[in-house]
């Protein structure tokens, strides 16, 4: 069974993570908070407009940065890949969160840590309570 205790659950969205595991059973799910994260502003990670180049004539062209969101996001996946490899434990992961996150979380995994998620949710948790978190997981991954 996937919702049962030995399986973490990184519940994220682009601003916020939650670590959580099932402390009830898995007919009578009940989830403890583990840690939890949040992200820099897209702001903090972007870097101002300037000149790239130069040369020997000193002429350079001017470049913008990437989109600010896009650059924060990679960034908070990169800093909860270092958050799960600290705190995750050694058993199965769940990752719950909207596709760009999951891609983003997908592109940052080693393979280590890869290996341990048996399970990805389209889905974003992060502004439910513990308990409907816990009846969506158990729907999702447990369903009868």
């Amino acid at each position: 069974m996937l919702f049962s205790k030995a399986v973490r659950f990184l519940i994220a969205d682009e601003a916020r993570a939650f670590l959580v595991e099932n402390v009830g059973t898995p007919n009578a799910p009940e989830l403890k908070v583990l840690g939890s994260r949040t992200a820099e502003s897209a702001v903090a990670y972007a870097s101002p407009p300037g000149r790239e180049g130069g040369g020997v004539t000193g002429h350079g062209t001017a470049f913008t940065q990437g989109d600010p969101e896009r650059v924060a996001q990679v960034q908070f996946a990169r800093v909860l890949v270092g958050f799960l490899g600290a705190h995750g434990g050694t058993g199965s992961l769940v990752l719950v969160a909207p596709p760009q996150m999951l891609a983003a979380l997908r592109a940052e995994i080693p393979a280590a840590l890869s290996a341990r998620v048996v399970a990805e949710l389209d889905k974003t948790l992060t502004g439910h309570p513990l308990p409907e978190m816990a009846r969506v997981l158990a729907a999702a991954l447990d369903p009868v």
